[in-house]
C-alpha cells in the first residue's frame, strides 16, 4: 500500500543554492525541493536535529542572482541531506518563494500574466 503525505503546502522540486548558518558552523547545499513551509537540502554536511539555523537562499535563475534570508529548524536528517522548517522569514522573503512555487506549479504552455512577475 503506498504511503500518502500529509502535507499543508504545496511542496515542488526546486534547484537552488543554500547556505545554512548555525553558531560556528556553515553549510553549503543545494535545495531538493521547496514549500511555503520548508525546503529539503542536499548535502553531504550534517546539523543535529532541532538545531537552530539563518539560511540564505540563493535564486541564480532569474536573469541576476537575486538572494533572501530567513531562519528555520532542522526536523530531519536523511543520507542525502537535510530537511528544514521555516520558522520566520520577511515578507519579501515569502512573496519571493511564493512566486518560484507558483511559477514551478502552473503546467509547461500555460501563459502567465506580466502582471505575476
Amino acid at each position: 500500500m503506498e504511503e500518502v503525505e500529509n502535507r499543508s503546502f504545496v511542496r515542488v522540486p526546486f534547484k537552488s543554492t543554500t547556505i545554512l548558518k548555525s553558531q560556528n558552523v556553515r553549510i553549503e547545499g543545494t535545495i531538493k525541493n521547496l514549500s511555503l513551509a520548508g525546503a529539503f537540502i542536499n548535502t553531504r554536511e550534517k546539523i543535529e536535529r532541532d538545531t537552530e539555523v539563518e539560511i540564505e537562499m540563493i535564486f541564480d535563475n532569474a536573469p541576476s542572482a537575486v538572494s533572501v534570508m530567513l531562519s528555520g529548524k532542522v526536523v530531519r536528517l536523511e543520507p542525502e541531506g537535510i530537511a528544514i522548517q521555516f520558522t520566520d522569514m520577511s515578507t519579501g522573503a515569502l512573496a519571493r518563494i511564493h512566486m518560484e512555487i507558483q511559477r514551478l506549479s502552473v503546467p509547461l504552455g500555460t501563459r502567465i500574466p506580466s502582471c505575476c512577475f
